[in-house]
């Protein structure tokens, strides 16, 4: 049951960041833009320098992971997008579904909170 759950939240962080990176692509790029994940790369232990400021200049608390997202836009061009995962304990839920989030449900998880740029 552990990993059951372990399993939806992460999937429902990575269909939350998707949905991001999209909303970014149409703002800047392209308002049909169907961009394309080309390459993902976790990277837990660095700090994105956001993150680096959030924190020792503003007191914010660290993020608990950090990945690093390449996409292939329809003309072939590409942009990496640096994403900041944070968590909020007093956005938590205590209700039975809070720990099997539906896939697609971007509000089912509000104390996992996702900083996506490019």
């Amino acid at each position: 049951e552990d990993m059951a759950t372990v399993v939806a939240l992460h999937n429902n962080m990575n269909e939350k960041t998707w949905a991001k990176v999209v909303e970014w692509e149409r703002q800047t790029f392209r308002e049909s833009a169907t961009p394309k994940l080309l390459k993902f790369m976790g990277r837990p232990h660095d700090l994105s320098p956001k993150a680096r400021f959030k924190h020792y200049v503003l007191g914010h608390p660290l993020p608990y992971d950090r990945h690093d997202w390449t996409v292939l836009r329809e003309d072939g061009s590409t942009v990496r997008y640096v994403i900041d995962y944070y968590y909020d304990e007093s956005r938590a839920r205590e209700t039975e579904d809070s720990s099997h989030p539906d896939l697609h449900d971007r509000d089912a998880t509000p104390s996992l909170l996702v900083d996506v740029r490019p």
